[in-house]
């Protein structure tokens, strides 16, 4: 096992900008995305909304990519 299949670490994590669409578009800040190995699944999605697996996407994976590990 490595620390990306346990799912200490993220994969990838990168921050984008956050903006609301209207009448005016409006910048709201920033949100940091991540790609984390959970659960079998490739998981993309909001670093403070990953709780449920209905929330981002994701893709499902027999093998860790960093370590080779089989995947429950």
């Amino acid at each position: 096992m490595c620390e990306f299949c346990e799912n200490k670490k993220q994969l990838l994590i990168k921050e984008i900008p956050e903006v609301c669409y209207g009448d005016d578009i409006q910048f709201i800040g920033f949100e940091d995305l991540q790609v984390i190995v959970d659960r079998g699944y490739l998981r993309i999605g909001c670093v403070g909304d990953m709780q449920c697996m209905d929330h981002g996407e994701n893709i499902k994976i027999d093998y860790c990519p960093i370590c080779g590990r089989k995947l429950i």
